[in-house]
């Protein structure tokens, strides 16, 4: 985890030596008063920093001593809190370790001896410290020589021996008004210790660099010195690697936006974005998921409007406006015939893989007559079988019965086979199979299928399906001037009918708006669309900015599909009677394919003329006025919707933001620059970032400098 940086609370600034014991006991006193475990120690720490003249470069952290029992059982966890918080100092590699031990005390039973070797197996950063060594008595001193000359319990660094004050001297320098310093005193008391002690005389005599705090001084010193010499490069290394994590991470959250750049990087938003709409809209991209649900939606409006025409039940016939779709000729085949060329040794090759009964030979896909078919041959029972497929046929029609007539080159029928069947289709289901002999000796065979339309089943029979009876109630009930094309007083039904199904064509055209609108505003403002205009264009740490661009473009949006709706009540009020068709010639050609479709189904037994005539006219006429609208609906969509958007976008963004536009209403540079404001989190996260960056980069520098001036 990250750490917060240190609480640094200054507590006074001392002039005078005497006066720092004082202070050192009301820091610690204030420290333990925070403690609320209810123990007597804690980890924080009482910093002194002593400058002068004559100070070493050190840093003395001086830790409590290791306990061994304590006099109440309520404080036994502080043996644990002690030693735990020994490991942690220990534990640094560019620490030196002081192991102080009292001179009359066993080496063999210090703690501290143990917790150091296992930190610092070689004794490399360990420096022995015997104190007290007045108390040794006198004929006793050998066994401290010998640890001082390293030979018992030898360190790599060797054993020094200090005489620090007592407390009757300590309490004696605290209230000395001579202007000799506590620290040259304490230095005094400990060079008489060594010239003219008994036992301190023998001492100096055998070790005298290893006697006293300023020998143990010199040897700190020093020894601190190759330790920072040789860990520099690696500590300069760390801290590189640490300077470079927090700016890396600092470049994740972006560049801080400054009053100078707003308008800029507003004016480029506003060009991207509408970049991204026209990319979108003109299918430029490799991307043309946009285009094609804009297809979808044309193709779902198309197809909506046309299932509005009225149907009309004659008999156990219904004739519905699709039918014109199945494009027969006037005896009820389709124009063309499916075909199939195989050479005969893919055929061979199904034969043979006995466990492969169910391959199959697929022919290309092919339109005939306004629908999607296919051939399948494959092997059963060692015959060659064939079956048609109807892949695709008008969305309203359920099935359709056929005449299938098979004309095929090189193949025979097997016994009892005939070359025509009847059956009936639905969309996807293969009919079945007819059989031919098999094997054949020629290189390849060619198969072709001719289909003639018998009978039809719509999938839904609505409740705007006409039977002769209401027909002709109709006819007789209604009358009015004349249609265009039609010489008869069935003219008035026919307008009835029309007029009806033109009020079913406003809400699909409707439908079709609100979903092209709705595509436009997940294409720019989609929040779970990874490639969403405003997820592509707005950085995440700018959610002011982004619901901006959000409120701008959707109240744009709204307008376009306001307008939309109502131009498209327009075109059904101008489809809306009086109906006109100037183009006589599409007109007449509808007219045509019906009556070709009422020879095919053989309804002139069923009903009478003016019946068929108002069934022909109504559906011809709709046929053509369909087409119309929708590609009316269509180019409104593509034009108005997508088209407008597409030239306002940039401008309407920009007039949003307050850069151009009316001029009370222009925003100054700092009004721009808080569309950019960052959320607290990251405000925040931005701030600590830049904070630890000056403090590492002045790290580097030091580490730098202390580097050059050691080489120099």
């Amino acid at each position: 985890g990250q750490y917060s940086p240190p609480v640094i609370e200054e507590c006074c600034v001392l002039q005078e030596p005497k006066d720092m014991p004082e202070q050192i006991e009301q820091a610690q006193r204030a420290l333990l008063e925070r403690v609320t475990n209810g123990t007597n120690f804690t980890s924080n720490v009482v910093c002194v920093n002593i400058a002068g003249d004559g100070c070493p470069d050190l840093s003395l952290v001086d830790l409590p001593g290791l306990i061994q029992s304590t006099e109440n059982k309520d404080d036994e966890g502080d043996i644990d809190r002690v030693e735990e918080l020994v490991r942690t100092y220990l534990a640094s590699s560019e620490t030196v370790i002081l192991q102080c031990i009292a001179s009359d005390e066993d080496l063999e039973n210090q703690s501290i001896r143990k917790l150091a070797r296992n930190v610092d197996p070689e004794g490399k950063r360990s420096i022995g410290v015997l104190t007290k060594p007045d108390k040794v008595d006198a004929g006793c001193e050998g066994a401290i020589l010998s640890i001082l000359k390293g030979d018992k319990y030898p360190l790599a660094q060797g054993y020094y021996v200090v005489r620090t004050p007592k407390q009757d001297e300590l309490n004696k320098l605290k209230e000395s008004d001579a202007n000799v310093s506590a620290f040259e005193e304490a230095r005094s008391i400990e060079d008489d210790f060594f010239r003219s002690h008994e036992v301190g005389k023998i001492f100096y005599e055998h070790a005298p660099e290893r006697c006293g705090s300023a020998k143990l001084l010199y040897k700190l010193s020093s020894m601190l010195q190759a330790m920072i010499d040789e860990h520099i490069p690696a500590i300069k290394r760390k801290v590189e690697t640490v300077l470079a994590q927090t700016e890396s991470e600092l470049k994740s959250l972006g560049e801080e936006m400054s009053e100078a750049d707003a308008r800029m990087e507003l004016i480029e938003l506003a060009r991207k974005i509408a970049n991204s709409s026209t990319e979108a809209i003109k299918s430029t991209t490799r991307d043309k998921s946009f285009w094609r649900r804009t297809v979808e939606i044309f193709e779902d409006v198309n197809s909506k409007v046309n299932d509005t025409s009225p149907m009309f039940a004659i008999g156990d016939k219904v004739v519905f406006a699709s039918l014109l779709n199945l494009d027969t000729t006037p005896n009820g085949f389709l124009r063309e015939s499916v075909t199939m060329h195989i050479a005969a040794d893919e055929f061979q090759a199904i034969v043979d893989e006995a466990h492969s009964s169910n391959e199959m030979i697929l022919s290309p896909i092919q339109v005939v007559g306004g629908m999607k078919w296919q051939l399948q041959v494959g092997q059963e029972s060692g015959n060659l079988a064939v079956r048609l497929t109807a892949l695709d046929m008008p969305a309203d029609i359920q099935n359709i019965g056929v005449v299938m007539d098979f004309d095929t080159k090189n193949l025979k029928l097997i016994s009892g086979e005939l070359a025509r069947t009847e059956t009936t289709l639905m969309t996807g289901c293969p009919s079945q199979p007819k059989l031919f002999s098999w094997p054949y000796n020629g290189s390849s065979f060619f198969i072709g299928v001719s289909i003639k339309i018998l009978s039809y089943t719509p999938l839904d029979v609505t409740d705007r399906t006409y039977h002769i009876s209401e027909v002709k109630e109709l006819i007789e009930n209604t009358s009015g001037r004349e249609f265009p094309g039609i010489r008869l007083n069935s003219s008035a039904v026919c307008q009835e009918l029309i007029g009806e199904t033109v009020e079913l064509w406003k809400d699909p055209a409707f439908d079709s708006s609100k979903t092209m609108h709705n595509l436009l505003r997940y294409h720019l403002l989609g929040a779970d669309a990874p490639k969403s205009a405003i997820n592509q264009c707005v950085h995440p740490r700018y959610k002011k900015l982004k619901r901006v661009v959000h409120s701008i473009i959707t109240k744009h949006v709204n307008r376009l599909e306001e307008e939309s709706i109502q131009q498209i009540s327009k075109l059904v009020n101008m489809e809306r009677p009086p109906f006109f068709a100037l183009n006589d010639f599409f007109l007449l050609d509808s007219r045509s394919k019906f009556e070709d479709v009422v020879k095919m189904l053989d309804l002139n037994r069923l009903c009478d003329d003016e019946v068929k005539e108002v069934i022909v006219s109504t559906l011809s006429f709709l046929r053509i006025k369909q087409k119309v609208f929708v590609e009316n609906v269509i180019h409104l969509l593509l034009h108005h919707c997508l088209g407008t958007f597409e030239v306002e976008c940039e401008r309407v963004l920009l007039e949003g933001f307050g850069l151009v536009g009316e001029k009370l209403k222009r925003k100054s540079d700092n009004d721009l620059l808080s569309l950019f404001a960052e959320e607290d989190e990251i405000y925040f996260r931005r701030r600590d970032l830049q904070q630890r960056q000056a403090r590492q980069k002045a790290a580097v520098d030091l580490i730098t400098s202390h580097f050059e001036d050691f080489e120099y």
